[in-house]
């Protein structure tokens, strides 16, 4: 992926009536990077390569819009399972308070991670294990939101969830209108959240008690 090719989706999507100069650069930084790492590491199977205004949409664009959410009472996020960085950086980038931890149970794809926050020049800690182990041998106080995209959503996952942030604290789930939401036992209805830009994307908003 080129600048050229970015400065074009960003043109057509708007971007920078959305965000400052700096934080585009950011994104871009981002973009590029996952872009020269996923054809190592499989990071995401949204393609830079080939299809590049999908992935854009999907792995930056829908992260900015569900940020109009996050607002500054949650200083806080936990993304379980971070992976490509997608929704985490995103997110980081377009709420720039957020105190970001990501949890990666997989060595390498960590490393990237940590690749990722240095390049854009963010603050965020990157956390090498599983969810479940984050969550039976932590001392801290909870988190404020947590965010997941791209593992199921069944019971052990919110169970570590529910583990890891505050009562009542949301839990972001990026999902996609092709199928019916996942609806472990133990929750409740999610609150969603459609946008026009992105007519194929929601945003479930669970809240764990």
């Amino acid at each position: 992926m080129t600048t050229g090719q970015f400065n074009t989706w960003a043109e057509l999507r708007r971007v920078s009536d959305r965000l400052s100069a700096h934080q585009v650069a950011q994104l871009e930084t981002y973009a590029r990077l996952l872009a020269d790492w996923n054809a190592r590491l499989n990071l995401t199977g949204f393609s830079l390569e080939n299809d590049i205004r999908l992935a854009l949409d999907r792995l930056v664009l829908e992260p900015i819009l569900a940020a109009a959410f996050v607002t500054r009472d949650i200083p806080t996020l936990v993304d379980i399972g971070s992976g490509s960085g997608s929704p985490a950086v995103p997110l980081l980038v377009a709420a720039p308070w957020l105190e970001l931890t990501m949890i990666e149970s997989r060595q390498r794809k960590s490393v990237f991670l940590r690749e990722a926050v240095r390049a854009t020049g963010m603050r965020a800690t990157v956390v090498t294990a599983r969810a479940e182990d984050v969550a039976a041998s932590r001392n801290g106080d909870p988190f404020s939101a947590a965010s997941l995209r791209g593992l199921r959503l069944d019971d052990g996952t919110v169970s570590a969830a529910r583990s890891l942030i505050s009562p009542g604290a949301p839990l972001f789930y990026f999902d996609s209108t092709a199928a019916d939401p996942p609806h472990p036992s133990g929750l409740p209805e999610p609150e969603f959240k459609q946008f026009e830009e992105l007519p194929g994307f929601r945003l479930a908003i669970y809240r764990l008690f």
